[in-house]
């Protein structure tokens, strides 16, 4: 839908102001850029990208020019003080002083957004975190997806993709337990933690809590207050702010709380359903880049093109009544969708021209033919890793017969389970 709207608003006519966070948008829709930012609005006849560049090489030339004039009152400052109270040179002193006087920095203004979001330490070792199997979704008797089956490593972070009302977000919510299954199994690994973030999740917040007090209680036991204050400050909660009760923050505010609190406590895996929908870019772009140096899982959904390009190293697409891995980037996903929006879109797919049954059929084997091609060469990859694994492990075992080990016992069933698992995927693709 994002993509049909853009080819509309680039081919309109007339004018258009465009209010949005999604910088990819901004991007393939204006020419013009206007900032509202410190009480200012600020114009710039050019595109988004070309004014945030047109920003740094000012900020550059500021802190630049800061450093320059501050070099120069400090060694106009070292003359005075050394020759003042020197008669002959006292003159030369008042002058170094009125000079001083006219040497003035260039105000900066704070950043509203900070530059980088520090989320808490979590390792992960090596093993599946979930496994999904023959899983039904939906409501009551209502099923939304069936015959559901992939599996996630640990550490991966991993993008549900699909359109609106495919059933993306009742994936995500039973995933989290906060739906039960209609059948099937869904079995995660017994050490995960699971931090779930709901689009209406602010309902929960208590309005007599006070933003400081709700992220004390989130944290964990041996958090710091400086990484409690530092998680407000990343999603624009400062000094005032942190006094302020639930009962008045808007509707965005108790949104960002929410995930504040969710990021600040130590889980390994977070599910987030739209995490940016409160979020100015500035702040979208540096939760992602905290997201894709997190070490736990990370499963989410998310329009913003730009926060799944930087986060999302696996794709689940949901359509046509199931769930599917695809097997490329997002970028060829963009890609492909685009292609078919120009073909319906211009026309260039008429009646004349349109492939027989036959013909779908083949192009249709020929894309399932390509993508378990793909989907084969990763089980590979992965199958080798775990492998060199497993065999590091009985090499422990054979150097050490006599260590009791259980942690290591336990990561050789994992990883034991997890290849019979791949192995037998591999054979079912190739067959």
């Amino acid at each position: 839908t994002l993509l049909l709207l853009e080819h509309v608003l680039q081919t309109f006519r007339g004018s258009v102001l465009v209010i949005s966070h999604d910088r990819e948008f901004l991007k393939r829709t204006c020419t013009s850029t206007l900032e509202v930012a410190h009480g200012r609005l600020t114009f710039f006849p050019g595109e988004v990208e070309a004014y945030l560049a047109f920003k740094e090489e000012q900020a550059a030339y500021t802190a630049n020019t800061n450093k320059k004039i501050i070099a120069q009152k400090e060694h106009l400052q070292e003359f005075v003080d050394r020759f003042r109270y020197k008669a002959s040179k006292a003159k030369q002193a008042q002058s170094k002083l009125k000079a001083i006087a006219k040497l003035h920095t260039i105000s900066v203004d704070n950043k509203l957004a900070t530059a980088r979001i520090s989320l808490p330490q979590v390792i992960t070792k090596p093993g599946s975190i979930l496994r999904v199997e023959h899983l039904t979704i939906g409501y009551g008797e209502k099923i939304i997806a069936d015959n559901i089956n992939f599996e996630i490593p640990r550490g991966d972070k991993v993008v549900i993709l699909g359109n609106n009302g495919q059933g993306k977000t009742t994936l995500l919510k039973t995933l989290a337990g906060e739906l039960p299954s209609i059948s099937g199994k869904v079995a995660w690994w017994h050490r995960a933690d699971i931090g779930y973030y709901a689009q209406h999740v602010e309902a929960a917040l208590r309005p007599t809590d006070r933003v400081d007090e709700y992220l004390r209680r989130c944290a964990p036991a041996d958090a710091k207050e400086e990484d409690v204050l530092r998680m407000a400050g990343n999603f624009l909660f400062r000094r005032d702010d942190l006094s302020k009760t639930v009962s008045v923050l808007s509707g965005g505010e108790k949104a960002r709380l929410c995930l504040a609190g969710i990021l600040l406590h130590a889980h390994n895996v977070l599910l987030l359903d739209e995490p940016t929908n409160h979020l100015d870019f500035e702040t979208s772009e540096a939760l992602a880049d905290a997201l894709a140096n997190y070490g736990g899982t990370v499963i989410f959904v998310s329009h913003s093109r730009t926060f799944v390009n930087m986060v999302a190293n696996r794709l689940l697409e949901v359509s046509g009544g199931t769930v599917r891995t695809y097997p490329d980037t997002y970028e060829d996903y963009v890609s492909s969708l685009e292609d078919v929006l120009t073909a319906d879109v211009d026309g260039t797919i008429d009646e004349p021209t349109k492939p027989n049954a036959n013909e779908i059929e083949r192009q249709r084997l020929r894309l399932e033919l390509k993508t378990k091609q793909r989907q084969i060469a990763t089980l590979e990859k992965s199958m080798a890793t775990h492998d060199q694994q497993k065999s590091e492990l009985l090499q422990y075992f054979f150097d050490n017969p006599t260590d009791y080990a259980p942690e290591k016992n336990r990561q050789l069933k994992e990883l034991t389970a997890v290849l019979a698992n791949e192995e037998a995927q591999w054979l079912k693709l190739n067959s």
